[in-house]
């Protein structure tokens, strides 16, 4: 509908915003993204810098980031939530960070993608599936009407349903192919599996570059250092200074991203939270080009119901260990009436 105006504006931010080997350590001291070694094949013991590009058909493809195991510190300090209050940011965003950081562990090591979901990755989903939408469907609470994007650019509009079902057909397409390491599957990432790719082997800082915002110019799409971004830009629009020490692309900014958690106000959880019965919201991070720089951290959580998106929300596809037994457990209960037991036989009376 706005297809000309849209990507000329994109261009316009692109040019202002963005132009301007192996080991088993993950911990970076700078922001420089590893040394890549293409792989024919997924496996379960991905190692930092291993790059797997996935055949979606119809000529699209998907790249995939492996990320080892390891630890990091998940969520913010104090200190930190103090500076993104006098940057801006309103005390009730910041309460469900955590009280301090927490040492979290990922245990096994996962894919994720280079980027985050395209809008032709999405198509190619569409025209194979035949899949409707929510929004399609009128099932959607959405923050704005669906503007065409070109076929780069990220994805949005999309729930978190919408996102679950891409990725279990994903799993459907990439099982019968047999191209999947035993006991994974493709999915959203946890809120810790993503917040751990997202630092890029980075401990403790606001952004996956560190601290200062003003070192942000040309790495990501924000509504920060005067950058006028209105849009979505066409994803890695900046090239290798806007990759993370795992690879990642937009790590940070351009749309906000769905993980697989459900929410819990308390803050992140270092395992998968599938407490679904207790909110009916999912998590998002990662900020978008609507959000300033205190908005835009990698500890930023928001909650978000399963059924709601809008312009500025997407997702990044993760393949790894199953960890939806649980969340099937608990939808097929939702969906399944128990069984009520049979009445009590009342004792035989006895003949007179």
């Amino acid at each position: 509908m706005v297809y000309g105006i849209v990507a000329a504006a994109a261009m316009a931010v692109v040019a202002g915003c963005c132009c301007g080997r192996h080991g088993d350590a993950v911990q970076t001291s700078d922001s420089i993204p590893p040394a890549e070694t293409r792989v024919s094949a997924l496996t379960a013991n991905p190692r930092a810098g291993d790059v797997c590009a996935l055949d979606l058909g119809g000529g699209v493809t998907l790249e995939l980031m492996g990320i080892p195991p390891g630890e990091f510190m998940i969520g913010s300090t104090p200190e930190e939530r103090a500076r993104a209050k006098a940057m801006g940011a309103a005390e009730t965003s910041l309460e469900n960070e955590g009280g301090q950081p927490r040492r979290a562990q990922v245990r096994n090591g996962f894919w994720i993608g280079r980027t985050e979901l395209t809008v032709g990755q999405w198509q190619q989903f569409i025209n194979s599936s035949r899949y409707q939408t929510d929004a399609v469907r009128g099932l959607a609470v959405l923050d704005s009407y669906p503007e065409k994007k070109p076929a780069d650019h990220s994805m949005a509009w999309v729930t978190w349903s919408d996102a679950v079902v891409f990725c279990e057909w994903l799993t459907r397409r990439e099982q019968g192919a047999n191209r999947l390491p035993d006991g994974y599957i493709y999915r959203l990432p946890s809120e810790a599996e993503w917040e751990y790719a997202c630092r890029g082997g980075r401990q403790g800082t606001m952004f996956w570059w560190g601290e200062s915002p003003k070192d942000g110019n040309g790495r990501l799409n924000w509504c920060e250092n005067n950058s006028s971004a209105i849009s979505t830009l066409p994803v890695d629009a900046c090239g290798a200074r806007g990759r993370n020490g795992f690879g990642l692309a937009d790590a940070l900014g351009n749309v906000r991203e769905h993980c697989l958690d459900a929410w819990d106000a308390a803050g992140a959880h270092e395992d998968f939270c599938a407490d679904y019965t207790k909110s009916k919201s999912r998590v998002l991070k990662g900020g978008s080009f609507k959000t300033a720089a205190f908005d835009t951290r990698c500890a930023r959580r928001w909650p978000c119901p399963y059924s709601c998106s809008g312009a500025d929300i997407g997702f990044r596809v993760c393949c790894g260990i199953n960890l939806s037994n649980e969340t099937t457990r608990v939808l097929l209960k939702l969906m399944t009436p128990e069984a009520k037991p049979p009445p009590a036989t009342p004792p035989a009376k006895n003949s007179p």
